[in-house]
């Protein structure tokens, strides 16, 4: 449970690198690229504050591979009765820390750091540490100190964005903070079901690039090996697109923005991957949850049964974590459009609707949904 610090300003008005903040929750590691004193190290840093989690970070300019990889130890293991001298690793401190509460693992200077710190740096994107939000920053690599860029096994296995200097929260910090207490970040805070909001994002990839019966669809764009003069770009391959769907359900949860999903999207994706794939998802007609709840009439719903359910369920989320009587109001008459297309799935959320009702909140007539809930006499119309 979190505690009362970040209630303060989860509803703040400022909004940047919400990409980066989303990523660290949701099981991939976001790359933030940007110049140097830019915020990249405070502000991962103010996000382990606020969520009470420990902070641990790894300056891998400065690390050697056993740093990150363990040191040796000499022991003995014993096998069918002979017993063999071996080396173990013995583990960081701060890692293990990192292993044993919730905590911020912040990976940072991943451009400075040399090709052996970084191959030790990658069993740490790999892993999946339970409750362990992992974060990435580097300056590129043409001005980074020793330089070192970065593998394509690396990037491909990031989401990589530019950070974005947040200069309001910083001149607020200068004027009214004596130059050294700076606002904290906005921080949207992923709810428990967020993931059940993948699966239509993962249909949608899926369809894209191996519906070869589509008009938009591009099916050479599964996995595409980058060229020389782009290596340290992401790529799109089965990895980096399961990564684009998880980040999407995941953006999805928070009522995240366009540009916000823009920059989960190519940075898993590329460029040209990345917007080819949201032009085909905008083709299909399937609007976010809050475009949705903003236009609740007419919506169009996935045929399928098991994307509908993933698509109102959606909704349904949203409206939960941000729950107001014109939201609410505005979740009805989607049912009512749901009901239209697939009676049987509307039905099943209907009843979910009602019990998230607002306090105190006299439901509205509405002839437009009047006609599906008088098909439960239990519910007032």
């Amino acid at each position: 449970m979190l505690d009362s610090k970040v209630s303060e300003y989860v509803g703040g008005e400022l909004k940047v690198n919400q990409a980066y903040i989303i990523c660290g929750q949701a099981g991939v590691t976001p790359l933030a690229y940007g110049s140097f004193g830019v915020g990249k190290s405070a502000t991962t840093k103010a996000i382990a504050e606020a969520a009470g989690r420990y902070f641990y970070p790894m300056y891998l300019g400065q690390q050697i591979p056993e740093d990150l990889g363990g040191f040796p130890v000499p022991t003995t293991v014993e096998y069918d009765g002979t017993e063999h001298r071996i080396v173990k690793r013995l583990m960081d401190e701060g890692i293990l820390l990192c292993k044993l509460q919730p905590s911020v693992l912040f990976l940072d200077e991943l451009t400075c750091a040399t090709p052996a710190v970084q191959a030790a740096a990658l069993q740490w994107v790999l892993e999946d540490v339970p409750n362990c939000w992992k974060f990435a920053a580097a300056n590129p690599s043409n001005i980074a100190t020793n330089g070192s860029p970065l593998e394509p096994a690396m990037i491909n296995r990031m989401c990589v964005m530019e950070w974005e200097p947040d200069i309001e929260s910083w001149a607020e910090g200068m004027t009214n903070g004596n130059a050294s207490e700076f606002p904290v970040p906005y921080m949207p805070i992923l709810p428990a079901d967020w993931e059940e909001g993948v699966g239509h994002y993962a249909a949608q990839a899926v369809k894209f690039v191996t519906d070869t019966n589509h008009v938009l669809a591009r099916p050479e764009l599964l996995n595409k090996t980058p060229s020389d003069d782009a290596s340290e770009l992401p790529f799109p391959t089965q990895r980096s697109w399961t990564n684009a769907v998880r980040l999407l359900g995941a953006a999805d949860s928070v009522g995240a923005d366009e540009h916000t999903r823009r920059t989960l999207v190519v940075g898993c994706l590329g460029d040209d991957a990345g917007q080819m794939f949201l032009d085909f998802m905008k083709h299909e007609e399937y609007k976010t949850p809050e475009e949705i709840l903003a236009d609740p009439y007419d919506v169009r719903v996935p045929k399928s049964c098991h994307l509908a359910i993933c698509y109102i369920g959606s909704v349904l989320r949203r409206v939960r974590e941000d729950l107001t009587p014109t939201r609410w109001e505005n979740l009805r008459i989607f049912l009512a459009s749901c009901h239209k297309q697939n009676p049987d799935v509307a039905q099943a959320f209907k009843g979910k609707a009602w019990k998230i009702k607002p306090v105190g909140h006299q439901p509205e007539y509405n002839q437009y949904f009047a006609d599906m809930e008088s098909e439960r006499s239990d519910l007032p119309i």
